[in-house]
């Protein structure tokens, strides 16, 4: 909780990136307050789900309709290239095997929905055109964690 307000008065804060540093402290790799990581994971879990309602809100068949050229065309593309550029990272650069450079490869093309959203919103950008492609692009990220 003081965390929160903290980070989100720094230029570029967000009240998002205050709840993520919040939690990485109270974590058991930082402070240890909360040892049992499985005691809160179905808390957890009820973020994510409220993520994906909030999503849902701001997500109608039309607009998706209207926005399928962004998301399956940008987003396809901002994960494909970025998936390769680090694949290839991880073989030539680091030494990776191939399944050990695809994993690392697919982590590098997902970004966190929850945060760029928070940030679109907060800059009073999420309905400008960059804020749509954006958007677009974290759906297709989100879609796309499925099949990794």
């Amino acid at each position: 909780v003081v965390v929160v307000p903290l980070i989100a008065k720094l230029p570029g804060g967000s009240p998002v990136l205050g709840f993520l540093l919040g939690g990485a402290l109270i974590g058991p790799n930082a402070l240890g307050i909360i040892n049992n990581v499985n005691a809160v994971k179905h808390i957890a879990e009820l973020g994510v789900i409220f993520l994906l309602f909030n999503i849902g809100l701001e997500l109608s068949f039309e607009r998706l309709q209207a926005m399928q050229k962004y998301v399956f065309g940008l987003g396809f593309s901002q994960v494909a290239v970025t998936m390769l550029i680090a694949v290839w990272l991880g073989v030539s650069a680091l030494g990776l095997n191939g399944p050990g450079a695809v994993i690392l490869g697919a982590a590098m093309a997902l970004s966190s929905t929850a945060v760029a959203l928070q940030v679109l919103q907060d800059r009073g950008e999420a309905s400008s055109r960059h804020g749509r492609a954006t958007f677009s692009v974290l759906l297709f990220q989100d879609l796309a964690v499925v099949v990794f």
